[in-house]
């Protein structure tokens, strides 16, 4: 299209040229999205009416265990009641989910549409699914395209990057069709996106997507240091201050109008080791009195965040690799599985996502070898198991993902080059080690002597 023509271009034509090129570009992502939002779509309505799980009459729409509970705050939040958010001791995260469905909260009431009641599941078919759970299929999707591209940046072929979106699609799936938590899903692929970013030193966005991911759900806190390892010192305030500036707006309404409960939901943070698994750590947890047996889940969490400070300084010296950054967040997030006081299956699937990142620039039989073994664990943490048969199962299985995964012995994958002004972007080439190095003076040496 001739340069003259294109400045006469409508906003809206623009918009649609640019969102049909990002899309050719996100091949993979496209595909492996399409595929998990149909597969989600049959398992909502169609999987428990057709297939026999048991009686007739518990045939109903299948959705995940806990979205009933944050839609149901979202419902508090669409009519003003904040004051509720907190109420329930069964939301200990940032509000920021509940605030981003309110809209279809408040759409359902409108149109009078049943939703489910958790625990009892009183309807068989709840209307307010029909609208809910395509959106969150929707929504679920953006890890997938924030990972593509970011597989891309660190040179990822065709090939790699199809192979990883499906697998990330694969461990998704436990995340939110069975558990029912997009704030973790949004909040992993908003992050991915600030990671690429810092990479275009572009701070500023990297920032304020960072701040969207912690208000959608705080475990990615955890990655913070290595973000301002990539950073630098200089640029530390100006990156904190909007990255608290998202989690601050959604928490704020529930700190003034209940402080009691909202301070209490976060500095205890209680989990139900009877609905859950244990852990070696639910016994030195401290009990919280709410009339059920419950642990607090706060004081492990803290020991997580401290280690993962640890890994952001110990990421210093990998500012210009991008690929060994990503494997550093790995790391920070599965802090947290090896310090939880108690364990639900999706908190594996943070680590596990991003492990599978840093291998794409590995050799083909470790990067196939971390995304079968990450496939695996997300199947594992599903069984029905004797708790320290089940932890020692899956967390071991996150090791061995995590040691898979190192980009130690990377191979050249043609990356784009990086942005030059960015510290992560001056890559060193992947055959500058020190094997390749002295087999190439040996070589030189060798030419030298035949020379003469």
């Amino acid at each position: 299209m001739p340069r003259s023509a294109a400045l006469y271009q409508s906003p809206e034509s623009r918009a649609f040229r640019w969102s049909s090129d990002h899309l050719k570009s996100r091949t993979p992502a496209v595909w492996a999205s399409s595929a998990f939002f149909i597969a989600g779509l049959i398992y909502f309505f169609w999987w428990g009416l057709h297939v026999d799980w048991g009686s007739v009459l518990h045939r109903n729409w299948n959705s995940g265990s806990d979205i009933w509970l944050t839609f149901q705050i979202a419902g508090d939040v669409a009519h003003g009641h904040l004051s509720s958010v907190y109420s329930g001791y069964h939301f200990e995260s940032f509000p920021g989910i509940a605030f981003l469905l309110a809209p279809v909260a408040a759409l359902a009431s409108a149109l009078h549409l049943s939703v489910d009641i958790p625990p009892s599941q009183q309807f068989v078919h709840p209307q307010a699914w029909v609208i809910l759970g395509p959106i969150l299929l929707l929504l679920s999707t953006i890890p997938l395209f924030g990972f593509d591209a970011l597989a891309q940046r660190l040179g990822a072929d065709r090939s790699r990057r199809l192979l990883l979106a499906f697998a990330q699609g694969v461990a998704l799936w436990s995340v939110l069709v069975f558990w029912g938590h997009p704030e973790d899903a949004m909040a992993v692929g908003l992050l991915a996106y600030a990671y690429l970013f810092s990479l275009d030193s572009r701070w500023n966005g990297a920032a304020w997507l960072f701040g969207i991911a912690v208000a959608l759900q705080p475990l990615v806190l955890a990655v913070l240091p290595i973000l301002l390892a990539i950073a630098g010192i200089t640029r530390w305030s100006r990156f904190v201050v909007r990255a608290v500036i998202p989690g601050l707006a959604v928490i704020l309404g529930p700190l003034i109008t209940n402080f009691h409960l909202t301070f209490t939901a976060f500095t205890q943070q209680p989990n139900f080791p009877l609905a859950n698994h244990e852990t070696p750590w639910t016994a030195l947890a401290p009990r919280v009195n709410i009339g059920v047996f419950a642990v607090a889940g706060g004081p492990g969490r803290v020991v997580s965040l401290v280690l993962a400070c640890a890994v952001g300084w110990w990421s210093i010296r990998w500012r210009g690799r991008p690929e060994m950054l990503v494997w550093a967040a790995s790391l920070a997030l599965a802090l947290r599985c090896f310090t939880e006081s108690v364990m639900d299956p999706y908190y594996l699937w943070p680590a596990l996502a991003l492990a599978m990142m840093a291998s794409v620039r590995t050799h083909s039989w470790r990067f196939g070898t971390t995304l079968v073994s990450a496939v695996l664990v997300t199947v594992t943490s599903q069984w029905h198991l004797a708790w320290g048969t089940w932890w020692v199962l899956n967390t071991v299985g996150l090791a061995v993902v995590l040691i898979c995964s190192i980009p130690v012995q990377v191979v050249e994958l043609h990356a784009p080059a990086a942005a030059s002004g960015s510290p992560a972007g001056r890559q060193r080439s992947p055959h500058r080690g020190g094997t390749t190095a002295r087999k190439t003076a040996a070589k030189g040496q060798r030419s030298h002597k035949a020379s003469r």
